[in-house]
């Protein structure tokens, strides 16, 4: 029942932790990026689990130029860490 936390916005960039209630909804969402990200959630006893990426949804863009963007959503059931990489590059992580 609250409102939603924008991790990304400019009042949040330098904070390392956050607090959602338990069963939180999280939604990120990658725009031009190398089409392969991955998001993962890991709990504090270091127990990880991948969090996948929505289908796309409607027809294939016609243009290759055009920016590629992946949806990822899940629950939030435990306290841990969200982490996005691109291959092996560490892109985020959120406590």
């Amino acid at each position: 029942g609250k409102a939603p936390l924008f991790l990304t916005a400019d009042a949040n960039q330098a904070v390392q932790t956050f607090s959602v209630p338990q069963g939180s909804d999280v939604s990120l969402r990658v725009t031009g990026g190398s089409g392969e990200e991955t998001l993962s959630y890991a709990d504090q006893g270091g127990n990880a689990r991948a969090i996948e990426p929505a289908a796309p949804k409607g027809p294939a863009p016609a243009s290759q130029a055009a920016p590629k963007v992946r949806q990822f959503s899940g629950k939030l059931d435990s306290n841990g860490t969200l982490t996005l990489k691109s291959a092996e590059s560490d892109l985020g992580h959120w406590a």
